[in-house]
């Protein structure tokens, strides 16, 4: 019984030659019957007639031979797609259903491929495979067609990325805010997914760059059209991006699958002739130089190769745009000798001034060599004591790393001249802890304060803590609880006068009050003014 069929295996060829994925290969050896028999699961229940799904894109479609002998179908019947009884199954659930467990483990291992990510990878080409050339396009007027109008019903409420995309509003095309993209001195053009009635259910620009063309981040209404824009790409030999975000700006996926991390910066229109601008994922800074308008994805690339430092960033969804400028800076070595001059572009960067620098040796050579002409930015590794910062910033003072330590109990970084101690066997940062009353080293935190009988201040870990009459805090066992309130109240045992004349007091008391309810109904007038 076949077991693949053959338009399934010269799909799996095609993108095992333009895309290779250990899955395709895998898929091919078992089409090949190249699989030993302790590879394959033992079971009366074999896949045959294996394709991919057209019903549901993205999964494998497949009769089984228990199936096929139920419904007595012939080869045909089992192997049409459009036969409803087939199964269709996720791609890494149909591979742990045919290969043993050991088999796929050491068969992906071999080609250095992690199982998931791989048939994620697979899957991807799954999906894309089943595009229909006719529905793509190119237009030519960008900025009409970022309208949410021109857009399927899907995205119009307000489904996938193109439906939530901030350039789809009226106001947006209205006010030509895409209007750098229609200019013929602007490299790039607007491809199009389409549906049956012409509404776009996917969009990209595609810029036209050093000979080569990439395509920007996908807008899709739903599910599996990013993976038609991204087939379409392969087939066209067209660079796109690896991931579909702002964030992600230099890298791409080229031809053959293979990684790049690629910088651009190339000419455009002039942006002086435009009053609104677009919100612009990938290339999203803009600068001129010697009178001609530029577009990068890369600040420091665009420094490098023209010393631009001052930068039009399109992160508006207004119309307009923020005005960015690098610093100078110096970025702080592990040793004094090796510190470097250079530009900073993304804000990671600190301020010197007398004040910062005044608890740092370190610092306070820096700032006595450059004063505050420059800003200050910070290397960053793996280090196995985990100070993996050039420099730490500390109560409001910088600190080099040779100058810190990290604290033991509370993981954060201190000055190593504040002092330490051993808690334990760890090196700690000596204000975090106290000794207390019963002599017992304790994380401050971990305790209360309280005065003791003699007057001093102490802490406690263990015993209660309680405010007597006066609100000083007392150990609830230093305290007597004196009777007769409605809430608890305290005195401390140390006022022991006090205490027995308040008894006294209490005695004295109950006796007036005796006399005073027993004379209250009494007259005083003496008797010789009776008459």
């Amino acid at each position: 019984m076949v077991r693949i069929t053959n338009d399934f295996a010269e799909f799996l060829r095609d993108c095992d030659s333009a895309t290779p994925t250990t899955t395709a290969k895998l898929l091919l050896r078992l089409h090949e019957d190249s699989v030993s028999d302790d590879g394959i699961k033992d079971s009366s229940d074999r896949v045959c007639f294996m394709n991919k799904s057209i019903t549901e894109v993205g999964k494998l479609s497949y009769a089984t031979q228990r199936r096929i002998e139920h419904y007595s179908w012939d080869n045909d019947e089992a192997s049409d797609l459009s036969n409803e009884r087939r199964f269709k199954a996720k791609v890494g659930k149909t591979l742990r259903k045919i290969f043993t467990e050991d088999y796929l483990k050491d068969f992906y291992e071999g080609f250095s491929s992690n199982f998931n990510e791989d048939v994620e990878k697979f899957v991807g080409l799954l999906k894309g495979e089943s595009f229909d050339e006719e529905n793509f396009s190119y237009r030519s007027y960008i900025n009409k067609s970022y309208n949410y109008s021109e857009t399927d019903c899907m995205a119009q409420d307000g489904e996938g990325t193109l439906g939530d995309s901030c350039m789809r509003h009226n106001e947006c095309t209205d006010e030509d805010f895409m209007g750098i993209y229609d200019d013929t001195e602007t490299p790039c053009t607007l491809l199009v997914y389409t549906d049956d009635g012409g509404y776009i259910s996917g969009r990209a620009l595609i810029w036209y760059i050093d000979g080569s063309k990439y395509m920007d981040r996908i807008y899709q209404s739903h599910d599996g059209i990013e993976d038609k824009f991204k087939a379409y790409a392969r087939s066209k030999g067209i660079i796109y991006k690896e991931y579909q975000s702002y964030r992600h700006k230099d890298t791409w996926i080229g031809i053959n699958g293979v990684h790049l991390k690629r910088a651009l910066a190339f000419e455009v229109c002039n942006f002086d002739d435009y009053s609104n601008f677009p919100y612009i994922d990938t290339f999203s800074y803009g600068f001129d130089f010697e009178g001609t308008s530029y577009l990068t994805n890369c600040k420091k690339y665009a420094y490098d190769n023209f010393g631009v430092k001052k930068f039009k960033s399109f992160d508006s969804t207004g119309g307009c745009y923020s005005t960015m400028r690098g610093v100078d800076t110096i970025n702080v070595g592990w040793n004094y000798d090796e510190n470097e001059f250079s530009i900073c572009f993304d804000g990671d960067w600190y301020e010197m001034n007398e004040e910062s620098t005044s608890q740092s040796e370190f610092f306070k050579r820096l700032y006595l060599e450059h004063g505050d002409t420059y800003y200050i930015s910070r290397l960053v590794q793996d280090m196995e004591d985990d100070i993996n910062h050039s420099f730490y910033r500390i109560d409001g003072y910088l600190y080099h790393s040779s100058e810190v330590a990290i604290c033991g109990y509370s993981r954060d970084y201190y000055p190593k001249g504040e002092g330490s101690i051993m808690y334990g066997d760890r090196v700690c940062r000596a204000k975090y802890f106290i000794i207390d009353y019963e002599g017992e080293t304790r994380y401050r935190s971990d305790c209360s304060n309280f005065i003791d009988l003699n007057g001093d201040f102490q802490f406690c870990y263990h015993g209660t803590v309680v405010r007597d009459i006066f609100g000083v805090r007392r150990l609830k066992e230093d305290c007597f609880k004196l009777e007769g309130y409605s809430d608890a109240k305290y005195i401390a045992k140390s006022n022991v006068q006090m205490i027995k004349l308040m008894r006294k007091q209490s005695k004295l008391a109950e006796g007036l009050n005796e006399t005073s309810n027993a004379k209250r109904f009494e007259s005083n007038i003496p008797k010789d003014l009776y008459i």
